[in-house]
């Protein structure tokens, strides 16, 4: 009981949902009383259910109005909790919106929800801001620890490009792309850092630097790839581009600059036969035979023309026309405003009207997947074929009447295949599907990757080989991430694709 009043406190043997209606009446029952600061206070601390100490955190929250001693509790709270919800209530204490609430209920409930459904929600919010120190600079969100890699890759690209004119976001940038513990999230944040700050003096120098002094090959990858295409022209970047092709510790990498030199400088003299050179003295085996199929795939017009993904209705039509069984791939980012989504969809169902012989591919994501397959899912179901990751993949945002397959359904001679098409589409990830099927963030990316290839390349009869395919992509950066690697293996593969700025011509 707190001392001065008669209102006992809910007892921990009471449900969850019984002592958070206790907090509720407590709260209009004892008005403006003092003592039930205290004892939110105690609540927020002691309570072994996380639903209640963060609605008795919020009633703190609401209660603080500068109170310095309850300011000191809230900061203490932020260090010392471990759960994300938490930290999220204090991150937003002066946003107080339904949907920045609902967010934080979804991420407490960890166990009735799903990475996806909190991304949603987040998704949707304007301005959110996951990443940013708060209180000046007193506290810091945990974005190592508390969210998984796929959030904080978006919300730092989110918050890149929302924010971008602000002065302190490049030097924010710059901190996560050189200290953040994952390198994925260095990874976006390197990437964003080129695409929005790239006419900034010293741009290029930190670019290097990182592409040299980052211990992981997919950062040092990123630095390469940037630099490649933002700075072609300037005096001594091929040469520095060879160096490292000759002298990056990590056979991947040194495939990924032998591509990125092939596709960026294809018309300059020498550029074959260094190739060439890199193809019989590389000290890898794997680096060498990457060189030797560089230069069998990028030859000076065939580079010019790897961004060529005009692919007119009626190609498209014959094409669909000349197959027995024909597959449509759509796919493209997570991240789609409201009327590409509905554009998206449209498209869709304009292709699921049109060829009723035809069947539909997409993996299970949010944004563009989901477009695409409610438009599918709206004409036939069960014309839809859906690649997830693994077999529990969102399932509560599933379209009845469709296929779903998984990774799991590979055989190990399939699964062999498949990995090496993904490595040959995109060497740099060589290192990385080393770890497919093992556990952690970046094993999880493997597997994505491999789900990527295999939704291209198929595995059975009732999975062929897709026959075109049409992706939302991000205008400024095409080929980057799941999306960019899943186009690579479309251009391996022979198999046409179009982007938004060709499909949406159909629907017009």
């Amino acid at each position: 009981m707190v001392e001065g009043n008669n209102q006992q406190q809910p007892e921990a043997s009471c449900s969850a949902v019984e002592r958070i209606t206790r907090i509720h009446d407590m709260v209009q029952q004892w008005k403006k009383a003092p003592e039930r600061v205290a004892l939110f206070m105690q609540l927020a601390q002691d309570d072994r259910n996380v639903l209640v100490r963060l609605e008795a955190l919020d009633n703190l929250l609401t209660e603080s109005n500068n109170d310095p001693q309850i300011e000191a509790f809230i900061k203490q709270r932020f260090h010392v909790e471990q759960n994300e919800a938490i930290k999220l209530a204090i991150i937003y204490r002066n946003d107080r919106s339904d949907m920045t609430q609902a967010m934080i209920r979804m991420i407490a409930d960890t166990e009735q929800s799903r990475d996806e459904e909190v991304a949603g929600i987040l998704e949707k919010r304007a301005g959110a801001d996951l990443f940013k120190s708060f209180h000046n600079g007193e506290l810091q969100f945990d974005t190592e620890e508390s969210v998984v890699y796929e959030l904080r890759q978006a919300y730092l690209l989110r918050f890149a490009r929302e924010r971008m004119h602000e002065p302190d976001t490049f030097v924010w940038l710059k901190e996560r792309a050189e200290n953040a513990s994952s390198e994925i999230i260095r990874q976006t944040a390197l990437h964003e850092i080129a695409r929005g700050w790239f006419t900034v003096p010293g741009t290029l120098q930190w670019l290097q630097q990182r592409g040299q002094l980052d211990e992981d090959p997919g950062v040092r990858t990123a630095a390469f790839e940037e630099i490649a295409l933002r700075f072609p022209d300037l005096p001594g970047v091929l040469e520095w581009l060879k160096e490292r092709g000759e002298l990056d510790e990590d056979p991947g990498v040194r495939a990924a600059v032998f591509e990125e030199i092939a596709l960026r400088f294809p018309d300059l003299p020498g550029i074959l036969e260094w190739l060439k050179k890199r193809g019989e003295l590389d000290e890898d085996p794997y680096a060498r035979h990457a060189a030797q199929v560089t230069i069998k795939n990028y030859s000076s017009t065939e580079a010019k023309n790897m961004d060529d993904t005009s692919l007119p209705f009626e190609t498209l039509a014959a094409l669909i026309n000349a197959v027995d069984n024909p597959v449509i791939l759509l796919e493209g980012r997570r991240s789609i405003p409201a009327d590409a989504y509905e554009q998206a969809s449209a498209a869709a169902r304009f292709l699921a009207a049109t060829f009723p012989q035809a069947r539909f591919r997409s993996g299970n994501a949010t944004g563009s997947d989901e477009a695409f397959s409610k438009g599918v899912a709206d004409v036939d179901p069960a014309r839809l074929q859906v690649v997830a990751p693994y077999g529990n993949h969102r399932k509560n945002a599933r379209f009845e009447g469709a296929t779903y397959q998984y990774p799991d359904a590979l055989t190990l001679g399939q699964k062999e295949q498949i990995v090496a098409k993904t490595i040959f589409s995109s060497p740099k990830y060589s290192t990385l599907m080393g770890l497919s099927g093992k556990t952690g963030s970046l094993a999880a990316k493997a597997d994505y990757l491999l789900r990527d290839t295999m939704k291209v390349v198929g595995f059975s009869e009732e999975f062929p080989k897709v026959t075109a395919a049409l992706f939302y992509v991000d205008p400024c950066y095409p080929m980057s991430g799941g999306t960019g690697h899943t186009i690579r293996v479309c251009q391996k593969e022979g198999v046409p694709v179009a982007f938004q700025h060709e499909w949406a011509k159909w629907i017009r």
